[in-house]
Order: structure tokens, then sequence, then C-alpha cells
């Protein structure tokens, strides 16, 4: 890989400017024969306050897959920020293209040559807040985003009778969805504390018959849950630390007509670091935990049933300079 930036400002607009070249090479018991793939990318970004809550970015980038397509990806940012409550506002507008890997395209018996890059039309408004209380000891951060996506020749990996996955096409797909983001921090006293929460509700759904008898039409994507959520709370005092983590994946879909699914789930962690410091910056940390602490039955993916309650100890060295 070999990548050149150039930074510059010319009338009061910043310029970002890249020429990005990927030179990529596989060979594997997987492949037929070794395999390359070539991407040349030319990036310009331009941003510039408007005035002093204003502010607008757009970008332009080029992708030249050699011997194959070229494409021409435009994007339009704009925020606007209320100083005196630390409240900001931004939209995005742009368009994006995933061209298929050499795995996608080459690695047997998986692979499926006449696979199409894979484009897509993205709207994103969303709000970030900030708010420091008590004397600056408690800090809140808290984000809220809405999504559209609509997408041309999706690239998903469908299981077959024969026991393996392979990369398909869905002509026309659309996702639209919520993310929600909460972290309050005191990262002074005896005790530091940090809690972060998340949420997403993504619909992500096929909108184009890919034969006759195709039944997914409007329905949820497989493996792809509606409902998600974390939530972590972490605990440091002085140099032994605790973490505990929730997450929550809700139903998958495992058939795209919807009609067999994966029921949802919850796993809770559980976990205590040890951190010693030598002489300088290194230091050495161990750590101990559980996982999947009330023991839950549950399959990421369907007929692979994930570890039962299990538990780990780590050990690691930090080199810092």
């Amino acid at each position: 890989r070999t990548r050149v930036d150039y930074l510059f400002a010319l009338r009061n607009i910043d310029f970002h400017s890249q020429v990005k070249y990927d030179n990529n090479k596989a060979s594997a018991d997987g492949f037929t024969e070794p395999v390359s793939q070539n991407r040349i990318e030319l990036f310009l970004h331009a941003d510039r306050f408007l005035t002093n809550k204003f502010k607008t970015a757009l970008s332009m980038r080029s992708l030249h897959v050699m011997q194959n397509e070229s494409y021409v990806l435009p994007q339009l940012r704009m925020d606007y920020q209320f100083k005196k409550i630390n409240l900001q506002f931004f939209a995005i507008a742009g368009k994006n293209v995933k061209y298929p890997s050499l795995n996608d395209l080459y690695y047997r018996p998986s692979a499926n040559l006449d696979l199409k890059a894979e484009v897509s039309e993205s709207m994103e408004f969303g709000s970030i807040y900030q708010k420091s209380i008590l004397n600056d000891n408690l800090h809140l951060t808290s984000s809220a985003t809405i999504f559209y996506n609509n997408i041309e020749n999706y690239i998903q990996w469908e299981p077959t009778a024969f026991g393996f996955w392979t990369p398909k096409n869905l002509k026309s797909v659309e996702t639209l969805g919520a993310e929600l983001f909460v972290e309050v921090k005191q990262s002074t006293g005896k005790v530091k504390k940090q809690l972060n929460a998340t949420y997403s509700y993504t619909s992500s759904k096929n909108y184009e018959k890919q034969h006759e008898f195709d039944e997914s039409r409007g329905k949820q994507l497989i493996y792809i849950p509606e409902h998600k959520g974390n939530v972590s709370l972490g605990l440091e005092v002085q140099n032994l630390s605790f973490l505990t983590n929730y997450q929550f994946i809700g139903l998958r879909n495992v058939s795209s007509d919807n009609e067999e699914f994966l029921p949802s789930y919850s796993l809770l962690d559980f976990s205590i670091c040890k951190s010693v410091r030598f002489k300088g910056k290194n230091a050495m940390e161990l750590s101990v935990g559980i996982k999947n602490l009330f023991d839950t039955e549950y399959q990421a993916i369907e007929w692979r049933p994930m570890p039962n309650r299990n538990y780990f100890i780590k050990i690691g060295y930090l080199f810092r300079k």
C-alpha cells in the first residue's frame, strides 16, 4: 500500500488531498491460482466555517479498480453548534461503494465470480451533547443519530445446503434506523467511574425479488437484529479496575422469508484488572474474568452453539515511549 497526503488552505477553506494505491495479492489452498487486485483512490476534502457556528464540508473520492470499474463518490456534511449549551447538530449525505474482496470473488468453494460492486446512497442526521457538572468532576456525553441507506447489489453471505457460505448480490436493499449513546464519566477522586450505554434499531430489508419464487421481498435480512443494546460500568481504584458489561442481541432471522429465526439473548461479563507500573512508563496488567456469567445458551450462527459460562486469565505488558 502506498499513500500520499497533502494539506493546504486557500481563502479560508481547508483542503485535504490524498492519493492511495493498494495492491492486494493472495495465494492459498482455497485459491485455484494466485490472484491480485489493484486499486487507485483519489480523494479531495474541503471544509469551511461559514459562521463561527456553522461548518460545511465537501468530499470527493474517486475509486478505480484497475481492469474493472471506476466510481465517483461525493459526500456533503453540515455541522451547526450551539456553543453556549454544548449542543451540536450534523447532517451527512453521500455515496459509497463496497467492491468485492478477493475472498468474495475467488476463494473456493464459496467464491462468486459474478458478484457486482455494492453501491449505496446514504443520509444521516444526528446530534451530540456534552456537559460538565459538579465543578467539572462529572462529564456527560450523549448522541442520537438516525440514518437511511439505499443499496444496490448488496453483498450478502448466505449458507448453502452443502455446509459452506457463499456471497450473493441482492438487487435492492434499504436500511434505516437509529442509534443512541450515553456516557457518564468521573475521572477525578479516589474512585474513578465510567458508565456507557448504547442502543441501536436497524431495519434492513430486501425490496426486489431475485426470482419468481423469492419470498424475501420486504423482509428483514438474515442475521441482522432489529434491536441491539449494551451497558458497561467501569470502576478504577488506584491500580485496580473492575468492569461489568451487559449485551443484548435481538431476534435474528436465519431464512430470507423470515419464517425461521434465532431467539434474542443477553450476556453479562465481569472482569478485574490489576496494573503494576515499573520504572519509566512501562506496565504489566493481569486480568481475570467471567464471560457469560448467567450461563446463557445461545447461537450467534444457526447450529453453532457459543460457549456457556467461561473464565479467562490475561497477562499483558505495555511498552510506552
